[in-house]
């Protein structure tokens, strides 16, 4: 997946409206993509635990390939524990993902240092990164009297915070959030990512108590730092390796990691978040 004919320098191209084939490749897989995992997260159980099972393995794989592990027992590996950890949690709980996680990140440093694989510290990093931030929102959506709302919410906090900032960083521009990591991205950007994530947690607040909560509308402000950071945390192992996108899975969008990098920060902060207040912010009054 390390390819140098996909490998760009952001800083030399100029700030440009992305191509409309583009722009109507990235709508219409969102149109697909968004609309199904909905209706998983809705069904909840074993569905979808196995779309936690898919999304982890894709993105452990993109991991694995930006890092240059081209070893196929390396990738089987983290694959494998990817799949493990969800269906772990749906049959064992949590201590099921964490032995998992262990596991497959011993595995993989013997593999790596068996094999001589490069980076290997950064290709071990991704393995619990990814494992835990998808499976957080496997252990929220286990909770049956909120569960399925705090998903929801936080699925439209990741969505509104990418297309405020998106749309609002295009239209203002402005100062540059971080050129070294991420040229393209503005202040104004996060910014208008703040406003639409807030008024999704508002939006959400009316539907699941009957009233916005301005709690619930600061906590998904928040949340949209949070989602924004781990945007920068992809840009920047894109930019170490010098490629554009992490695979090729998701037309318009690049990969997995590429599409759901947000929600790697955002879910275990919203896990931590109910674990430390003891109720998910969803309850907040």
């Amino acid at each position: 997946m390390r390819n140098s004919s996909v490998a760009i320098d952001d800083t030399a191209r100029p700030l440009a409206p992305p191509k409309s084939n583009n722009l109507l490749q990235r709508f219409v897989s969102a149109a697909v993509i968004l609309p199904i995992c909905i209706a998983v997260v809705w069904y909840g159980g074993w569905a979808f635990a196995v779309l936690l099972a898919v999304i982890s393995a894709a993105m452990c794989w993109e991991w694995a390939g930006v890092c240059g592990a081209d070893n196929r027992a390396i990738q089987g590996t983290m694959v494998a524990a990817a799949v493990a950890a969800p269906m772990g949690l749906q049959i064992y709980g949590f201590p099921a993902v964490a032995g998992a996680v262990a596991v497959g990140s011993a595995v993989v440093l013997i593999l790596a240092m068996a094999k001589r694989a490069p980076n290997r510290w950064i290709l071990i990093a991704g393995l619990p990164y990814v494992v835990f931030g998808i499976v957080s929102s496997g252990w929220l959506r286990g909770d049956d009297s909120t569960g399925l709302w705090t998903v929801l919410w936080l699925v439209a906090v990741v969505v509104a915070t990418d297309v405020g900032a998106y749309f609002t960083g295009r239209a203002v521009g402005g100062p540059k959030l971080a050129p070294s990591v991420s040229p393209n991205k503005t202040w104004s950007g996060l910014l208008g990512g703040m406003a639409c994530a807030g008024a999704a947690g508002w939006a959400m607040g009316n539907t699941v108590a009957d009233g916005g909560t301005l709690l619930l509308v600061g906590v998904s402000m928040l949340l949209a730092v949070v989602a924004q950071f781990g945007d920068l945390i992809e840009s920047k192992l894109k930019r170490h390796f010098d490629v554009k996108d992490a695979s090729h899975l998701i037309p318009g969008h690049g990969g997995f990691l590429d599409r759901f990098d947000g929600y790697l920060t955002v879910m275990p902060a919203a896990a931590l978040i109910t674990v430390s207040v003891g109720e998910s912010p969803i309850t907040w009054q």
